[in-house]
């Protein structure tokens, strides 16, 4: 009898020690609820004793298992509405001072105030001052944009340590699992451990997880490759970068490999997916997209600029672009473009100016510079420089070289496309080191952190180009310049509206609209792109929240069941506890009347 009454006792003390565990972990999110049954032995109909049986964990593997997976994309969305937000915040919006489209429109209002009052020389040290504003905003863009895709670097480095931590933690747990199983113990709290280390893995990277028969674990990516075997687990190798640049791709920069074999293209959620999708593909996409408005926008303002003067005129004007065959290759024009040597005090041509016409045939780079420099004479030279660039310099420091095409609209090189001025690079606005058009270098990746104004016209702010030499004959009108003439201005303006024909670049595809539209569009694409992140983002993490919500319900300690349970295992206890006492008692009276 005592026996049955002990195994009662002992029975109910592992009841009431699981519902303790149950109630300490009542707010632990990772713990799931425990059971601890009790049976009655009988053998032949006779009852002779209780026993508890082991431990039982109130899991649920499908919906621990939804959640998990549902939790890769949430924490992917959620790294991408971080970089969107950061981006979103440098950018500016359309209308503020720090967006790209609002420089454009204070660039194009400081230049209508100089079109007022050419000469000023307060308007001129202002439009330049808003063009530096404005080449300094799209290079620190440029460079934001890079510092960034570093970030994610980073962030992919932090993010493999704690994949290789977590790793490590569930070969642990694995060991333990095979070592309680062995002993007929129980591993519910163990499973508990596994099912946080795999939702907190799965915040990091898209996985795929198999449970053998004893709960142990095996984990692979998401194309198979194992991550955590009986064997043991592997490590993540990533090799970050120490800096980024423009050029910087997936093929120069870190990579993550397991015993050799790149995964980095197989790793698309989580943490990992999107720092990948923040470094190689949304940042370089914007680059790419800002590469593409300053070649626009450097290109359109000095087409503009090679058709004029400023006053007083350099004295040297050097090209941007290398002829690295100028005996063989060649030019044409359509029409005549007239080149003069322009007193700085007067404003007067010194001389009878060149009318080069280009007209008949093609011409080899060295004929036409030849032609130039026999024309000046005494007066000045032309020459290709050690860089294989036109140089046309006035022999007297108090002249300057004046170029005006003798039609409108301007005469053009029929290979380019360009200006007779703008072809060779002579008078250029913007400076982007050795990139030109045409030039032979591939691509315009990193064009931007490159974009510069001319150095001798931020150091001169007269050398802008306001007006447009004469073109009546010299006879008649020897004057060449008009200080007052603001006609450079009036086109240069008119250049922010026009429109042009962009390539694709990044996200956005071929399109025809002006500067200050594209600007607009950059903005606009990206913001495009972060709302619909941060709606995804909304939607999923509410799926979740939801899904993580009901799971709570299912699984984690519900007490009022714990405490109704706590007080039948303890007046069960308590009754066994007196029939204990009564047993004692009856055997001890028992012995005394013997």
């Amino acid at each position: 009898m005592s026996d049955i009454i002990v195994s009662s006792l002992a029975a109910q003390q592992r009841v009431i020690q699981t519902i303790s565990n149950n109630v300490a972990n009542a707010s632990n999110t990772d713990y799931t609820e425990k059971n601890t049954a009790v049976v009655t032995n009988t053998i032949g109909g006779t009852s002779y004793g209780v026993t508890a049986l082991p431990e039982v964990r109130n899991g649920d593997a499908l919906r621990t298992e939804a959640v998990r997976v549902q939790s890769i994309e949430v924490s992917y969305l959620e790294t991408l509405a971080a970089s969107y937000s950061t981006i979103q915040r440098q950018m500016g919006q359309p209308g503020d001072q720090g967006a790209l489209g609002s420089k454009m429109a204070a660039l194009k209002t400081s230049l209508s105030t100089l079109e007022d009052a050419p000469a000023t020389p307060g308007h001129q040290r202002g439009v330049l001052a808003k063009m530096e504003e404005t080449v300094k905003y799209v290079n620190q863009l440029g460079k934001f944009f890079q510092d960034e895709r570093f970030i994610a670097e980073n962030g992919i480095q932090d993010s493999v340590d704690n994949v290789n931590r977590i790793l490590t933690s569930l070969e642990d747990i694995n060991g333990d699992i095979a070592l309680a199983d062995g002993r007929g113990g129980t591993t519910g709290s163990l499973q508990d451990k596994q099912d946080s280390l795999l939702k907190e893995l799965s915040r990091y990277m898209d996985i795929q997880v198999l449970r053998r028969d004893n709960m142990a674990l095996d984990v692979t990516t998401n194309t198979g490759q194992a991550l955590l075997l009986r064997t043991g687990a592997q490590q993540l190798v990533f090799s970050k970068a120490t800096s980024i640049g423009p050029t910087d791709t997936i093929a120069t920069l870190g990579q993550i490999s397991i015993n050799g074999i790149d995964i980095t293209g197989s790793i698309s959620s989580g943490q990992i997916g999107a720092y990948l999708k923040a470094r190689d593909v949304i940042l370089p996409g914007m680059q790419a997209e800002l590469d593409e408005f300053t070649e626009k926008f450097r290109d359109q303002m000095n087409a503009v600029h090679n058709q004029g003067s400023g006053f007083p005129i350099p004295a040297v004007l050097t090209g941007t672009r290398t002829f690295t065959t100028p005996g063989v290759t060649t030019m044409q024009m359509d029409g005549v473009v007239r080149i003069g040597i322009v007193d700085n005090t007067t404003g007067n041509y010194i001389a009878a100016p060149l009318d080069l016409d280009l007209t008949a045939g093609p011409q080899t780079i060295n004929a036409v510079v030849a032609a130039i420099n026999l024309f000046l004479g005494a007066d000045g030279t032309a020459a290709l420089n050690a860089d294989d660039q036109l140089v046309l310099t006035a022999t007297n420091a108090n002249q300057g070289i004046a170029l005006v095409s003798m039609t409108d609209p301007e005469a053009k090189e029929l290979g380019s496309g360009l200006g007779f001025s703008h072809h060779f690079g002579l008078n250029d606005l913007f400076t982007t080191g050795t990139r030109f058009i045409q030039d032979g270098v591939a691509g315009i990746v990193g064009l931007t952190q490159s974009l510069d104004i001319r150095a001798d016209i931020k150091a001169t702010p007269e050398f802008l180009s306001r007006s447009m030499a004469s073109t009546e004959p010299f006879v008649t009108h020897p004057n060449a310049i008009q200080p007052g003439d603001g006609r450079l201005i009036t086109k240069m303006m008119a250049a922010f509206d026009e429109s042009l024909a962009f390539a694709t670049a990044g996200p956005m595809s071929g399109r025809s609209e002006s500067l200050m539209s594209y600007a607009n569009s950059i903005w606009h694409n990206a913001a495009v792109d972060a709302k619909n992140n941060q709606s995804l983002f909304d939607v999923q993490s509410t799926i979740l929240a939801d899904n993580e919500t009901d799971l709570i319900a299912r699984t984690r300690v519900n007490m009022q069941s714990q405490i109704a349970q706590l007080m039948e295992a303890q007046r069960i206890y308590a009754a066994s506890s007196k029939m204990l006492q009564a047993s004692k008692e009856m055997l001890q009276q028992l012995m005394s009347a013997i």
